[in-house]
């Protein structure tokens, strides 16, 4: 099954990290696909209204409009090019431009949603002209609003290891299916599921007198909850024909933030890829701040946000 992803590109070195990571991917994913995406520069609304009623001002706005097709054009085919030095076959890359029509990331997020893309790629930040990509804009908004998973590149050391951050909640199936449906049968990716286990501080609203009884209950919920999600994650593994001895396990106490604890296991197992749900159950798990966080402080690993 084809796996396609939208890339969000501009001329920047933030695009050109996108690329090299797609090219890592693209030897390791089967038939894997990408459609470079470059939304032109803003038009001034007063230039349009004023071409409809003056020759010489409409002779401006098709100037402009030819301008700034061209340079878009530039771009993408400097992008292809890098694809195609990178080892992607050329039939596996497209390219589409478009004037900027509802503002940017909305944009994107149209054109993924109407294509079904599986994922749509963009820089942490990233600078073209006068458009200028930072957290906080175009790719927060595209992460607080894409329905398709948005994969946030940073960093150079790309690696085959992936860390999906599990807590038993349906946002963090999706993330497993994602993972393991990009990763395919192939076994050229190591994923491994990460669970942090809850603590009774995580719970804990009023004082107990004995604790014991109450953290062995939660200890008890917090297994079976697992032990649910893992029958549910093995229907994923027949469904995308993966084998289940190439998927690892790992679990820890939870002793710091659960962002933290995720970013802390990324960097000493040396995982280049983390898969987080954007949202989780309960006040310990991965709720929308967590995931926020991990894509926030996480600046030499890539993020893909499952929503």
């Amino acid at each position: 099954m084809e796996r396609k992803v939208l890339v969000a590109v501009d001329d920047s070195i933030h695009t050109r990290t996108c690329l090299s990571y797609l090219n890592f991917l693209a030897a390791r994913i089967p038939d894997f696909s990408v459609t470079l995406f470059h939304v032109q520069p803003t038009i001034s609304d007063y230039l349009v209204e004023e071409a409809r009623k003056n020759l010489k001002a409409k002779n401006t706005l098709d100037t402009l409009i030819e301008k700034n097709r061209g340079e878009s054009a530039a771009v993408l085919d400097r992008c292809r090019q890098t694809l195609i030095r990178g080892g992607l076959p050329v039939e596996k890359i497209e390219t589409h431009t478009s004037q900027k029509i509802s503002g940017l990331a909305k944009d994107i997020i149209d054109k993924g949603v109407a294509d079904q893309y599986d994922a749509i790629v963009t820089g942490r930040r990233g600078l073209s002209g006068l458009q200028k990509w930072v957290m906080g804009s175009v790719s927060s908004n595209l992460v607080e609003h894409s329905p398709v998973p948005v994969w946030i590149v940073t960093g150079k050391s790309f690696n085959a290891r992936i860390l999906v951050a599990v807590d038993g909640s349906a946002s963090a199936l999706k993330a497993v299916d994602h993972a393991l449906f990009m990763a395919g049968p192939a076994d050229s990716l190591k994923i491994t599921l990460f669970h942090v286990r809850s603590v009774f501080q995580d719970y804990r609203a009023v004082a107990f007198e004995d604790a014991k009884p109450v953290q062995q209950m939660l200890k008890k919920k917090n297994r079976g909850c697992m032990e649910d999600f893992f029958r549910k994650v093995r229907m994923k593994f027949r469904e995308h024909g993966v084998d289940e001895k190439r998927v690892e396990f790992r679990e820890e106490d939870r002793k710091l933030l659960v962002a933290q604890a995720i970013l802390a296991a990324s960097k000493v197992h040396e995982f280049g890829t983390i898969v987080v749900g954007k949202r989780g159950i309960g006040r310990s798990f991965y709720m929308g701040s967590v995931s926020n966080a991990i894509i926030k402080n996480s600046t030499d690993r890539v993020v893909w946000m499952v929503p």
